[in-house]
């Protein structure tokens, strides 16, 4: 066979084996296996084909690896695999915060003290209750009287008394 086919062959394997570690799980083993189809392929391309032909096939292998692991990056996650590593993130509705958004609306125009600073989320202390608090603007030292003036997400948004509107 000619040494030119050769080099090609193990150029396509290695890149073949290569591709196929992001869908199956070798734990690394494929990778090794399609990185040394490379470089035998360019030890193959130096030592039978010309010189100009080993570079030729270490700038072909320079642009492929990178490409190559780009596309893995790009595509583990959508593979059977990749799902299982790295499930999607669930989508929060409104109805999951419903309970909790309910409970905390009770507190807006109360007042408080900050049992924790507040840089910005903190707990603080209303009616003997501990609430997970967000601060409007800035950060609020501990115990400082505040004032709920809204719910932002899952927290209690408050402002030092002092500053309340």
């Amino acid at each position: 066979m000619e040494p030119t086919v050769i080099v090609i062959l193990l150029f396509v394997a290695g890149l073949v084996v290569l591709v196929a570690e992001i869908f199956i799980p070798s734990y690394g083993m494929l990778c090794l296996v399609g990185l040394a189809f490379l470089a035998a392929a360019i030890y193959r391309a130096y030592s039978d084909l010309t010189e100009t032909a080993g570079h030729l096939s270490v700038a072909a292998t320079v642009v492929a690896l990178p490409t190559l692991a780009w596309i893995a990056v790009k595509t583990f996650h959508r593979t059977p695999w990749g799902k299982k590593i790295a499930p999607p993130n669930p989508i929060a509705c409104a109805e999951e915060f419903a309970p909790q958004h309910e409970a905390l609306k009770l507190h807006i125009g109360q007042t408080g003290r900050s049992i924790t600073p507040l840089r910005p989320v903190g707990a603080c202390m209303f009616n003997g209750e501990r609430i997970n608090c967000v601060a409007e603007t800035g950060m609020i030292e501990d115990d400082t009287e505040i004032k709920a003036i809204g719910v932002r997400g899952r927290e209690l948004e408050v402002r030092p008394l002092s500053e309340s509107r």
